[in-house]
């Protein structure tokens, strides 16, 4: 299954037809939110004729890069995990508790070089911003994946990909048209909404397509194992998926690693690479060509190449 704009807007269509209360709920807190802080620098700055201080102007900097750059990548990635479950609004917020800095200096990084490559003519810089366009995903999924390498990450997915992303937001241009004809009610209660689905649709399709490619580790993103130090030992998260042996025969204190386990995959429940009777990898099936559960589509039907995949969770 390949990258499918029909279909990523087909399925933002559905997914906003279930779930319009808590996604538009959560736009519009985002947008109260940043338009709070573009509004007290414009109003410092009107009252000012225009001008503002050098301290104004470094809180208002402060105030984007330490609020609303991360609060962007809570709103997306809301948005993300709403396809898989019922999420509230307040989710969105999560995104300032794991590795907060971290994703400060990763969306502060991204926006430097799509600036530094902005200074070679607005050319450069655009698909410098398309390129980039999934960090925010990315560190939201898995907050201890370094800045670089959730750039590198973004770069490999959309890699073919670029202009398919251009044209997707260029499909919602006549959508923002009419939002703005009604002072941002339709815009707020419906585009949207709509848009951010399918930019997270647009994501998963993209993370599925490269890891069936090869050319991005699912588990990677996931954490399901990996190289990043998390709290309980060598791994991502408080489970200790990493790269140290472990007590069953594996990677991490559960044996989810490389060597391989006892079920004919990796690790002593069977999580790895070695395909198994159930048509996947590892013990429960786990196939990165059909990503399930965390890993990916596990609400999507990969029987054909229909229009529609998304099934949403009650």
């Amino acid at each position: 299954m390949g990258y499918n704009h029909q279909r990523i807007k087909a399925n933002a269509r559905t997914f906003y037809k279930n779930n319009s209360g808590r996604s538009v709920v959560t736009v519009l807190i985002y947008y109260l939110l940043t338009m709070a802080v573009a509004g007290v620098y414009s109003g410092i700055a009107a009252a000012n004729d225009g001008e503002v201080s050098s301290f104004v102007f470094l809180l208002y900097l402060a105030a984007v890069i330490f609020g609303v750059n991360v609060l962007m990548a809570g709103l997306l990635g809301w948005f993300r995990r709403a396809i898989y479950e019922p999420v509230q609004p307040g989710a969105m917020f999560e995104v300032f508790n794991r590795n907060y800095m971290g994703k400060v200096g990763t969306f502060a990084l991204k926006n430097l070089y799509i600036s530094l490559w902005s200074l070679l003519l607005w050319i450069p810089g655009i698909i410098k911003y398309y390129e980039y366009s999934l960090t925010e995903f990315i560190k939201e999924e898995n907050p201890n994946i370094p800045a670089d390498r959730c750039i590198k990450l973004s770069q490999t997915m959309t890699n073919g990909h670029k202009g398919d992303l251009f044209y997707l937001d260029l499909s919602f241009i006549g959508w923002h048209i009419l939002g703005s004809l009604t002072a941002g009610i339709l815009e707020i209660g419906y585009v949207m909404p709509y848009y951010f689905a399918a930019r997270a649709f647009a994501y998963e399709e993209l993370k599925a397509e490269a890891a069936a490619a090869g050319k991005i580790d699912l588990a990677e993103i996931t954490g399901a194992y990996g190289q990043y130090q998390g709290a309980n030992g060598f791994g991502f998260d408080a489970q200790g998926y990493g790269q140290n042996n472990g007590m069953n025969g594996g990677y991490g204190s559960q044996g989810y690693g490389q060597n391989p386990g006892m079920n004919g995959g990796y690790g002593s429940q069977g999580y790895g690479q070695a395909p198994n009777p159930n048509g996947g990898f590892g013990s429960d099936g786990i196939d990165l060509n059909k990503p399930q559960s965390s890993q990916g589509y596990n609400d999507f039907n990969h029987s054909d190449d229909s229009n529609i995949y998304y099934t949403p969770k009650e």
